[in-house]
């Protein structure tokens, strides 16, 4: 009991401590430009092995519109424009500007599209999928990190993102639905056929595949107008394992 009203009270003074900051912080356009510049450097630096030198216009302007300081506690502030993952509660982060970039690029999206977020974090790449105007459902398994991020979603309101409390490793607890970009924010083992049964004809899931100890690759699945799947390994990558239960 004692360990979860500690935990309880992390996760408020977090959120209020984010609040604080992202209301009373300036709108830090040049910052957001500065971070955008850095990562098409590094795209390019990347180019050799991504084959992906240009990334998506339409993600770049999302990112420069979306704060992703108010996704940070008010420690972090300083740093939230810097190209490189930041912590945010235990489990939680807000994943490399570059990394968040290059995924919803491979993704292939367009405005409009139904997209599934798994493992939310912090919200800032489910974020910027609202941006682009995605229909936007998300699973996050651990209730701390879920309830974090819709604090956030609402205070930028965000409204439209639908985010669900559940092992995201299974996809949407409605089996039926369908989605045009399907995108893991932490390492799987493998490509879990629950999952891919969610990817619609035409549509792409983004995950870093691979063991905790071991490789990752960030891979990119595809479906094509029969149903069959094609995968490709893009770039190695280092994420921490999407927490759940037993994987079949």
């Amino acid at each position: 009991m004692a360990s979860q009203l500690s935990r309880g009270l992390l996760v408020l003074a977090l959120l209020l401590a984010g609040t604080a900051a992202f209301a009373q912080a300036p709108e830090r356009e040049a910052e957001r430009e500065a971070m955008v510049a850095a990562v098409q450097f590094q795209a390019r630096i990347a180019a050799p092995e991504t084959g992906e030198e240009r990334l998506d216009t339409a993600v770049l302007q999302a990112m420069r519109r979306v704060p992703r300081h108010a996704f940070l506690p008010d420690a972090l502030q300083p740093a939230a424009y810097m190209d490189t993952p930041l912590p945010v509660l235990p489990g939680a982060t807000v994943s490399q500007p570059y990394i968040v970039a290059l995924m919803l690029h491979l993704a292939g999206l367009e405005s409009e599209q139904d997209a599934l977020v798994v493992g939310v974090g912090a919200g800032y790449l489910t974020a910027l999928l609202a941006e682009m105007n995605l229909s936007v459902r998300a699973m996050e398994y651990e209730p701390e990190i879920a309830a974090y991020a819709q604090a956030v979603f609402d205070e930028l309101d965000y409204g439209a993102i639908e985010l669900r409390e559940g092992d995201g490793y299974y996809g949407w607890p409605e089996r039926q639905r369908r989605f045009e970009a399907i995108i893991v924010r932490l390492a799987i083992p493998d490509i879990p056929p629950m999952l891919t049964a969610q990817l619609a004809p035409g549509g792409r899931l983004v995950a870093p595949v691979g063991q905790p100890d071991g490789q990752q690759w960030l891979t990119v699945v595809e479906r094509d107008g029969e149903g069959r799947l094609h995968s490709r390994r893009v770039l190695e990558v280092r994420f921490t394992p999407l927490p759940g239960g037993i994987r079949l």
